[in-house]
């Protein structure tokens, strides 16, 4: 019994000290938006009417990418987030924009990086989309700059 009542003892002692005592300070880091500099520009841009949330490259993402795209994270197809970049190191920046019209294409031709990307991405087939490069442009101009919007708490 007085086993018992020891270990009992000791696991309470221990919870006590791990928890600390009530006063102290978390050492815990928060995001401070008044600090973050490319959070401050995006609300700036947003004051001038300028915001990438109403522009014509969002306009475009959600006609012909958001189905399958987010632009930070993956979902049906990969994060969009860094593609263009990827692709140049990775193939070229013209397989690039040709993958994005008709990947089949560029899958059939050859290409190491792209089919890297089907397999990965269980031979999922992406819909060819009508778009010029300009317009991808203008998407991933949008997916470069896109912020998660974030829920603000009082």
């Amino acid at each position: 019994m007085k086993v018992i009542v020891y270990l009992s003892l000791l696991v309470a002692l221990g919870f006590f000290a791990a928890c600390g005592p009530p006063d102290r300070k978390s050492n815990q880091v928060f995001w401070d938006p008044d600090k973050d500099t490319a959070w401050q520009e995006h609300l700036a841009q947003q004051k001038n009417g300028s915001s990438v949330e109403t522009s014509e490259g969002k306009k475009l993402f959600d006609m012909n990418c958001a189905s399958c795209h987010f632009p930070d994270k993956d979902m049906t197809g990969p994060a969009l987030k860094g593609a263009r970049e990827r692709w140049i190191e990775n193939s070229s920046e013209e397989n690039f924009y040709a993958f994005i019209q008709n990947s089949q294409n560029v899958i059939k031709d050859g290409d190491s990086y792209a089919n890297e990307l089907f397999r990965r991405w269980n031979n999922t087939v992406m819909t060819p989309h009508n778009v010029t490069k300009e317009e991808i442009d203008k998407i991933f101009d949008y997916v470069e700059n896109f912020f998660p919007t974030v829920a603000v708490t009082s």
